[in-house]
């Protein structure tokens, strides 16, 4: 007795039975199109006709739902029987319902041999569908005894619905008085034209050459099987709980990075997303509950990057005690911003600059924004009679025609630079200044100032014209349009602070603007920053927070970090060093500020990349319009970071196991070709996994990585019983399609025999830490089914079926998908 083929049938009947109680799902579509229409499919298969269409629901019990992609509220989806007494019921929700023995749960309504589907907009029905209804309760009884009842209707009613070709076979030899077997069967209706369809049938099913008695006929019914459905199913099944698990390990690990406090950046950044998640907890495997409350902390969070962003100051004390002019850039950008944002006057900006910025920022810095605070506070409109902040450029050139009114100028604002302004100093001492600098002037360079006076005049006069242009009514559009060049002019008018290299005597300021690169690249990044908030642009905001956060804290950490870790040396050669307890306990203190801030300063490069990937994943979920839009979304962002972990955390497990992913190898196929040939594709095994749980090619030792939070490997026996691979490949671009229309053509699988997707093989698979993916690799024989693809110009699929066996040797990178644990041993 071939007692491995026998194996291979139990468990491949096994894998059936387990599959066959999956419930089949109507699933009823409402477009989206301004005249709504129906379309109507059995598990996501082909589209049901509208008119006589038949439903094919094996069995009584089913699942429905009502999928409404129309933005219309009012419409309603009637379900109607179509005989005597017509009644019906209506359907308002999304929600999935159960129909048991033809009864939809929670109502009186039975489903009848053919009832109708349609839309009720108010008072007006639309788009009708009249369906036949093939999960009726067959009545002659025939499915459960399997014997003929003696009525010809009942029994010609089994004999085109029914589905045990053994009973059809016992009904025809009833009627003709003959031995149930196929032989008898067939020679005695051998002239029946009637039921010819009837005998062709049995034919297929195996009963025209034997009575499938014994272990050989058994095997060779199970190589010839149609499953078809069982596994096209079961392909649709394993894509979708890739996603999920890819899905729960993107939010889990959004979550787990969050709680570590070397990523304390994000955590000020996007504190109320941080909440959130925190206190979902252990339940992010349920991410669907609290996806609108996740939203909405990302929508704060994103509304208040302007805010948040300076938090970073305070997580880094020694970085930023070292850098404070970088402090002060993300400070005065970020004080800009808000400034321009709540409509303060940029002339009043300007004047009311926190004297604690200026004074952190570098001395020439400091001294170029304070010339331009003098000069602007010299050239205030005080007079106010065109309701300017500042004097403009016609009244100006008329007040300094005379070169003595101009000189009386000069003079005046010189003695306020150095009454309010401490001189405007333009280094440390203060040896080179701008009073210092008048002292050195003659007159004959006074046009010099004159020039510098005009030249910020004439951008004074372009933000006192759009001041007064934001008391118009605009459209919306105009409005931010506006605003933005409001914006971009005020950064102008501060930038223009570096033309104090222009200025006699000051040649040592001539590359100022280069200087201040970083400054102003800031200042304009941040207003930028705020700009995309107003406009709830938000994936521009996180492109703008991204580049501010490589400005101040990346472009200097890992000159930061040699010298951390220099320090670090050197206090601790110190406190070996020192018998004075009070030194020593300083020493002590100092050492433990540079080991506590090292962790976050190495990793600001690692910071700014998930700033960028999770702020990015925020904004589109933020503002995604509709679910399949928030499911779009998560799909795109959901990288293989973090679910399936019983293999991981358990000492030993053994399970019904499924691996979907690709795979590279090398194989040969007997009878066709001597040697082996390089392979790649999508790869779908089925079988039995057995694994322990914290070992790294079954060598125990990752225990501590559990007990650290970091996650520890797997290594699993993995014997594959069958290979779907081919039907999830193409399952996947079926998945991949887009159209224009309201609906997607869903092709059907071609028939499939379990013959053709048996795939024994031996596999050494390990689980990567804290991941759902594993490293396979081994040696697997088959299956004969290559590939299935839609013939070019029409919609009709094909299958590539080889009848030589293959061999062949592969390693692939594949999502792990326990179906059944039979065993677990969980850790001690």
């Amino acid at each position: 007795m071939n007692y491995k083929k026998l194996f291979i049938v139990i468990a491949l009947s096994f894998l059936q039975i387990g599959i066959s109680y999956a419930q089949k799902k109507l699933t009823i579509e409402i477009s989206k199109s301004d005249s709504p229409s129906l379309v109507l499919k059995v598990d996501g298969g082909v589209p049901i006709p509208a008119e006589g269409g038949e439903l094919k629901l094996a069995g009584t019990s089913w699942k429905l739902q009502v999928v409404n992609n129309n933005k219309n509220k009012n419409l309603q989806v009637i379900l109607r029987n179509t005989v005597p007494p017509n009644n019906e019921t209506t359907i308002t929700d999304t929600n999935e319902h159960a129909v048991d023995n033809n009864v939809l749960a929670g109502t009186n309504f039975s489903f009848a041999e053919n009832f109708s589907v349609l839309i009720k907009n108010g008072n007006q029905e639309m788009a009708p569908h009249i369906i036949a209804f093939s999960g009726s309760p067959d009545p002659s009884g025939i499915q459960k005894g399997g014997n003929a009842s003696g009525s010809a209707i009942y029994d010609a009613f089994y004999l085109k619905r029914g589905s045990k070709p053994q009973a059809k076979l016992k009904i025809l030899a009833y009627y003709a008085n003959v031995e149930a077997t196929p032989a008898a069967v067939q020679a005695a209706y051998l002239n029946n034209k009637f039921l010819k369809n009837e005998l062709q049938e049995l034919a297929k099913a195996g009963l025209a050459q034997s009575t499938l008695s014994g272990l050989s006929s058994m095997l060779s019914s199970a190589g010839g099987l149609d499953v078809t459905n069982i596994a096209d199913g079961l392909a649709k099944f394993l894509i979708k709980r890739t996603k999920e698990e890819l899905n729960i390990a993107f939010f889990q690990n959004f979550r787990d990075f969050l709680n570590q406090d070397k990523y304390r950046d994000l955590q000020t950044v996007f504190p109320e997303t941080h909440r959130t998640l925190d206190i979902v907890g252990n339940e992010i495997y349920n991410y669907e509950r609290y996806i609108q409350t996740l939203r909405e902390s990302f929508k704060h969070d994103l509304a208040n990057l302007t805010t948040n962003l300076p938090s970073i100051i305070d997580n880094h004390p020694l970085f930023f005690r070292e850098n404070p002019d970088l402090a002060a850039t993300l400070l005065s950008g970020v004080y800009v911003a808000e400034g321009l944002r709540d409509k303060i006057h940029p002339g009043e900006i300007l004047a009311e600059f926190p004297s604690t910025i200026l004074d952190s920022l570098r001395p020439e810095w400091k001294g170029s924004i304070q010339a331009l605070q003098l000069f602007s506070e010299s050239l205030r409109d005080s007079a106010g009679t065109n309701s300017n902040y500042w004097v403009t450029g016609q009244e100006l050139k008329r007040t300094i025609k005379d070169t003595a009114v101009f000189r009386i100028y000069i003079g005046l604002t010189y003695q306020l630079a150095k009454s309010k302004y401490n001189g405007v100093p333009f280094d440390v001492l203060g040896n080179i200044s701008l009073v210092k600098i008048l002292d050195k002037t003659n007159a004959k360079e006074l046009h010099e100032y004159q020039d510098y006076v005009f030249g910020f005049i004439g951008k004074a006069d372009k933000l006192n014209q759009m001041v007064k242009t934001f008391s118009k009514p605009a459209n919306d559009s105009l409005a931010l349009e506006q605003y933005y060049n409001y914006f971009k002019s005020s950064i102008d008018l501060l930038e223009y602070s570096t033309k104090v290299g222009s200025l006699p005597h000051l040649e040592s300021l001539a590359d100022l603007n280069k200087r201040m690169a970083d400054y102003f690249d800031i200042a304009n990044s941040t207003s930028d920053l705020a700009l995309d908030i107003n406009r709830k642009n938000y994936a521009s905001a996180i492109r703008n927070a991204t580049h501010i956060y490589e400005v101040i804290k990346v472009g200097r950490s890992a000159t930061f970090v040699t010298a951390l870790e220099k320090k670090s040396k050197d206090l601790s050669s110190l406190i070996a060093a020192t018998t004075d307890a009070t030194k020593k306990a300083d020493y002590e203190k100092q050492l433990a500020a540079v080991n506590s801030a090292l962790p976050r300063e190495l990793e600001s490069k690692n910071v700014m990349s998930k700033l960028f990937t999770y702020g990015s994943f925020m904004a589109s979920l933020a503002t995604a319009s509709s679910s399949d839009e928030v499911a779009e979304t998560i799909e795109a962002y959901a990288l293989p970071t973090g679910s399936a972990r019983i293999k991981r955390e358990t000492r030993f497990n053994v399970a019904l196991n499924a691996y979907l992913g690709p795979n590279f190898g090398v194989e040969k196929i007997h009878g066709v070709e001597a040697g082996w040939k390089g392979t790649y594709g999508l790869t779908t095994p089925i079988g039995v996994s057995i694994s322990w749980g914290h070992s790294l090619f079954f060598i125990p030792g990752s225990e501590d990585r559990w007990k650290s939070g970091r996650g520890g490997w797997s290594s699993s026996v993995f014997i594959s019983l069958i290979d779907i691979g081919a039907i999830s490949s193409f399952r996947f671009s079926e998945n991949d399609k887009t159209t224009s229309t309201d609906t997607v053509t869903v092709h059907q699988v071609p028939k499939i025999e379990w013959k053709s997707l048996v795939s024994p093989g031996a596999f050494l698979s390990i689980g990567i830490p804290r991941c759902p993916l594993s490293i396979n690799a081994g040696f697997q024989v088959g299956p004969n089914l290559r590939s299935i693809s839609v013939s070019p110009g029409s919609s009709v699929t094909t299958a590539d079926v080889s009848d030589k066996m293959y061999v062949r040797w592969s390693i692939s990178l594949v999502v792990d998908i326990p179906l059944l644990n039979f065993y677990t041993r969980p850790r001690e």
